[in-house]
């Protein structure tokens, strides 16, 4: 008798320390949401995307007055002009693709670089 009480004891002891565990979960991305660094962080991504945008676009217009310019005036061109000037479009157009892709880069360096302060927070 002693004995089976002892062991309700021990079991119902056993049963009560597991019980207390608790498990919560955390919805990361609405807590990351309310916090106010996101927003400082996000207005620093648009900034800089603003900044590589309006660069771009600069690019972009240089390359279309160049071809534009070699249109107009391909007729009165030699052929070493015309190979100069295409060349020189072809090396306009590597250049857009190239800062394209260093942007895209360097806002998502940027972007992990802010966020992680955030995200450790």
């Amino acid at each position: 008798m002693q004995r089976i009480i002892l062991i309700a004891f021990l079991s119902f002891l056993t049963l009560s320390s597991v019980a207390q565990n608790k498990i919560g979960f955390i919805d990361s991305d609405e807590l990351i949401t309310l916090m106010p660094e996101k927003k400082a962080a996000e207005t620093v991504l648009e900034e800089l995307s603003n900044s590589l945008t309006s660069q771009l676009g600069s690019m972009a217009a240089q390359h279309e007055e160049r071809v534009n310019e070699f249109k107009a005036n391909e007729a009165t061109y030699t052929d070493p002009v015309i190979k100069d000037k295409m060349n020189e479009i072809s090396i306009l157009e590597q250049k857009i693709e190239s800062f394209q892709q260093n942007a895209q880069r360097l806002l998502q360096t940027k972007e992990q670089e802010l966020f992680k302060s955030i995200l450790l927070k």
